[in-house]
């Protein structure tokens, strides 16, 4: 039984290119440590709920797709900027004309799944997987014998 909410597949955090490659240009200094294509995620749990936020700045919820699939959470977001935009500027570096981000995890056996919300506010969408209530059990307890 899971009871923990937990990554699927956090093995290529990069997101654009095989980990070893991104091991590879990380070691000549070519990206920085710290940079990876992912946006900060926050999990915590409370007695009725798991709460997900994710730091989402420049996706709208037109941009965000959340799927629940064979005891998974699935998130997406997708933003892009017009190719071809003519604003009348001359760009000498132009780093979020296309955007994306995936991420996946197992959900716990008590989450209750036709129940999961999501809401987006101030560049954070914030998903809501509610809790079972678990009955507790007020029977004697069972001794077992040894033999």
């Amino acid at each position: 039984m899971t009871n923990a909410l937990s990554f699927k597949n956090r093995d290529n955090l990069f997101g654009f290119m095989p980990t070893f490659m991104s091991n590879w240009f990380d070691d000549f200094g070519m990206i920085p440590s710290n940079f990876t294509n992912s946006p900060k995620v926050n999990v915590k749990e409370t007695d009725k709920a798991y709460e997900i936020e994710i730091a989402n700045p420049g996706f709208g919820k037109e941009d965000t797709k959340i799927e629940v699939k064979d005891g998974s959470l699935y998130v997406s977001m997708t933003s892009q900027s017009e190719e071809g935009e003519n604003d009348g500027n001359k760009y000498h570096v132009r780093q979020w004309s296309k955007s994306s981000y995936e991420e996946s995890w197992y959900l716990p056996e008590n989450v209750i799944e036709d129940q999961i919300s999501a809401k987006h506010t101030d560049g954070v969408l914030t998903i809501t997987l509610p809790k079972k209530e678990v009955q507790k059990s007020h029977e004697d307890p069972k001794i077992i014998n040894i033999e």
